[in-house]
């Protein structure tokens, strides 16, 4: 909580002292309080959606099999996390962009933006997976200990999963910055049903790596979904390899 609140002050200070003059002189807009509020009700049911969808597998496990079984598993499912580290970080950065190009209806500019990054967070993530695959084993016995490298054929599973969630590159952003935010939730809710049922039927036979398959193929129906609806809103392929032509061009 402290982090946060000193990371919220130092923000508004750069705020405030970078906002460009024209905002401060323009006139303000009128009030759109009802699309204000549906897309914050989006936003919250998506992030609770989200945070219910990365933990269901870790709750499943605790609840069908043993505690140990839930800290092997968690160990993979934070190294496999890495894998996307540079989908997270470009998000950050394109997000503003994304929304300029789709409010000025560049869509030209858009979707070279879109495969040009979407090609760089699949080789980031590519090279992140051969560390993984190649030297994971080796690297949760150093650093958790010989008991935790059970895990290692979960992490490679896992791993694949979140190499496919690179290769869709960024389609719940696209939704999101352009105000298609509840087809990221309808995506989303699609993906925790599958979570759910997979999970219920792969967990009690074959333990964590039941539960590893689940999310990696539950990562793939979540990014086919926004992947199909993205193209279908906005006409744009943000996929690292383009498989469908763009409508806009």
């Amino acid at each position: 909580v402290g982090a946060a609140g000193f990371a919220f002050l130092v923000g508004s200070v750069l705020l405030s002292q970078n906002r460009p003059r024209y905002v401060a002189l323009a006139e303000a807009s009128p009030p759109q309080t009802r699309a204000w509020l549906m897309a914050a009700g989006a936003f919250g049911l998506l992030a609770g959606l989200q945070t219910i969808n990365s933990t269901l597998d870790i709750v499943m496990i605790g609840i069908m099999r043993s505690r140990e079984e839930v800290g092997i598993y968690k160990i993979a499912v934070t190294a496999a996390s890495l894998t996307v580290f540079g989908l997270q970080v470009i998000n950050i950065v394109i997000m503003p962009r994304i929304a300029h190009l789709h409010a000025g209806g560049e869509i030209r500019a858009m979707q070279a933006l879109v495969t040009a990054t979407a090609r760089l967070i699949l080789l980031a993530a590519g090279l992140a997976s051969l560390v993984l695959i190649v030297f994971g084993k080796w690297l949760i016995g150093y650093a958790f200990g010989a008991d935790f490298v059970a895990g290692y054929p979960a992490l490679v599973v896992l791993t694949l999963g979140q190499l496919a969630n690179a290769a869709f590159g960024s389609v719940g952003l696209l939704l999101n910055m352009s105000g298609h935010e509840r087809f990221t939730l309808v995506g989303v809710a699609i993906a925790c049903v599958a979570n759910v049922c997979l999970n219920f039927l792969l967990i009690p036979p074959f333990g964590i790596l039941g539960a590893a398959t689940a999310t990696a193929v539950t990562l793939v129906i979540w990014n086919v979904v926004l992947y199909w609806q993205v193209w279908r809103k906005l006409g744009i392929d943000s996929a690292a390899v383009r498989l469908m032509k763009t409508r806009a061009l």
